[in-house]
């Protein structure tokens, strides 16, 4: 999924734990550089959402990159790509919330719930 600013494009991919892109649909913008997306899953499947910019690097050389990830509308801590890692060709990745000191929970699909209360 491509998001989009000035000369400068934010590729965000939705990866299972090998790495793998996992398939994205209904993409559509929901406000200025954000996007949303549903993804077909196995219930318990962890994912990792990883980021990398493409843009020209004597414009924005200097800038760092942060990611805010919302799943199922709740923000999840974010992360920063630092302009000395982007230099580097590396990319951003979170791959789960912290939810105590130095604990965090991966990230995993959940089972569906449906506005009729069954679960799907």
């Amino acid at each position: 999924m491509d998001i989009h600013y000035e000369r400068a494009t934010v590729k965000v991919r939705i990866t299972d734990e090998d790495g793998d892109d996992l398939e994205m649909f209904g993409i559509q913008d929901t406000g200025l550089n954000q996007k949303e997306c549903w993804i077909p899953c196995e219930e318990g499947e962890m994912f990792l959402i990883t980021w990398e910019a493409k843009a020209p690097m004597r414009l924005y050389k200097k800038l760092d990159l942060r990611a805010i990830p919302y799943l199922d509308g709740v923000k999840m801590d974010e992360g920063i790509l630092t302009a000395s890692q982007r230099a580097n060709g590396e990319y951003g990745c979170l791959g789960g919330q912290q939810v105590g000191v130095n604990v965090s929970c991966p990230f995993q699909f959940d089972r569906l719930m449906t506005t009729g209360g069954s679960s799907q």
